[in-house]
């Protein structure tokens, strides 16, 4: 079994809320776990709770009526990933019956529908993610963007103290004793989004490889693409939104309007008008 006998030593599931405002890596952490646990991020069953918060919308994602092919989306994901990673999104927007059934999930590690059918979830991890906006986390957020230096000890602890209220008035007792662990997740500050976008560049750099081509940039460009895409209220995903927009469909329309051959080097900067160029890039002479 590999990384999947820590799963099955304990009768339990491994759950986990990951609680927190937008944009600050929920989901990605997630798709980590599923890389180290599972080997791959196709072991990923995602659910967005949002569209269950209505007492008939239940029987869509867990029972599975035989007239209704579409019906028990979740059960018959498991069925099919027995090995998997479940991320159920916003699930302080689900119906509290819908809590309750997850309890009774995260208790027995199984569930039976209503033909008696039994799907077993202990091979499965499930992450629940939910989003937190107060005023606190928003003076976090506008405090981020001038610092690159992480809160102390006391302020984190008052931001983490704040945020499990909120997680106890949002979620009943009886569903959050079950878990196994609250991950609190805390906004970027300013070095911590930059790297995002180096990271963003990278994987750029690591795709153009395939075909021998090689990029670089220069600081005013990650400079920029934070500036400009920075907004503290949804964390880093305006900046990966606004770096697929501009820099990465830039650099693919300039691939397709220009004689780009093998070996050659692209170089990405900023122009007078403020505006993102692409340019190949002659080697440097040696003699």
């Amino acid at each position: 079994m590999g990384r999947h006998e820590s799963l099955t030593s304990n009768q339990s599931i491994n759950s986990f809320l990951f609680s927190g405002p937008i944009g600050v890596g929920k989901k990605e952490l997630a798709k980590t776990l599923a890389l180290e646990f599972f080997d791959s991020t196709q072991s990923i069953i995602y659910v967005d709770m949002s569209k269950y918060s209505e007492v008939d919308s239940i029987a869509q994602l867990i029972y599975a009526p035989s007239d209704y092919i579409d019906y028990g989306s979740l059960i018959a994901a498991v069925r099919r990933k027995p090995y998997a990673l479940i991320i159920l999104e916003d699930i302080e927007k689900a119906h509290r019956h819908m809590l309750h059934i997850f309890s009774q999930i995260l208790t027995d590690g199984y569930f039976i529908n209503e033909n008696s059918q039994k799907v077993d979830f202990k091979n499965t991890i499930i992450i629940f993610t939910l989003k937190i906006d107060t005023p606190l986390i928003f003076e976090e957020n506008e405090n981020s963007l001038s610092t690159t230096e992480n809160f102390d000890e006391a302020s984190s602890q008052s931001i983490k103290d704040h945020m499990l209220k909120q997680v106890h008035s949002c979620l009943p007792s009886e569903f959050l004793n079950r878990l196994d662990g609250i991950a609190f997740f805390h906004t970027l500050n300013s070095n911590q989004l930059s790297s995002i976008v180096h990271l963003q560049l990278k994987s750029l750099e690591e795709h153009l490889k395939e075909q021998n081509i090689t990029i670089n940039w220069t600081d005013n460009v990650v400079q920029s693409i934070f500036k400009k895409s920075y907004k503290p209220a949804h964390g880093a995903r305006p900046l990966r939104e606004y770096f697929e927009k501009h820099i990465a469909a830039g650099l693919s329309n300039f691939l397709n309007d220009t004689k780009v051959e093998p070996n050659n080097h692209i170089a990405i900067d900023i122009d007078f008008d403020d505006q993102y160029k692409f340019h190949i890039q002659e080697p440097t002479s040696t003699s």
